[in-house]
């Protein structure tokens, strides 16, 4: 065999190469999904992840959360609970994405950002390295637009 998966929380293992990788029950691994050496990093429970992702150290995924093919994700990146991530999407270093956020494909996001829960990012967007985003919120063609209940208000 040329790699070999055991999942439920138990070392995953590539020839000349080790990783520390938890994995959550019933968690999907498939073998070409690790590219970088020296790992430590935490998958949650019900995480699929496609093939062809590339995840650096100290990452942290959040359980029944979905990731599509050719992802890129740098180092100590948080990803929320219940997130959809499209094809081809790259995250930069240090950036927390929270619960329930859904990410279309082709998006770029840059180093140190807040994405905050339940925003959904359009295909091909590209966000800029230190920005935030508020929880909520509909991103499209690199500009935030405000949730509906921000946008009419309630009468008091």
């Amino acid at each position: 065999m040329n790699g070999e998966i055991i999942l439920d929380r138990r070392m995953y293992q590539v020839p000349r190469r080790r990783i520390n990788l938890n994995t959550g029950i019933d968690t999907k691994v498939l073998r070409e999904i690790i590219q970088k050496k020296g790992l430590s990093i935490f998958i949650g429970i019900q995480v699929n992840l496609a093939n062809g992702i590339s995840i650096d150290r100290g990452v942290r995924i959040g359980d029944c959360t979905i990731i599509d093919q050719a992802t890129r994700i740098g180092h100590n990146v948080e990803i929320g609970k219940f997130c959809n991530i499209g094809l081809d999407v790259r995250i930069e270093e240090r950036t927390i994405i929270g619960n329930k956020c859904q990410i279309g494909h082709k998006v770029k996001i840059g180093k140190d950002c807040v994405i905050g829960a339940g925003t959904t990012i359009q295909s091909g967007s590209k966000i800029p390295d230190n920005f935030r985003i508020e929880p909520g919120t509909v991103y499209l063609n690199d500009q935030p637009k405000k949730p509906i209940a921000w946008l009419v208000g309630f009468q008091g």
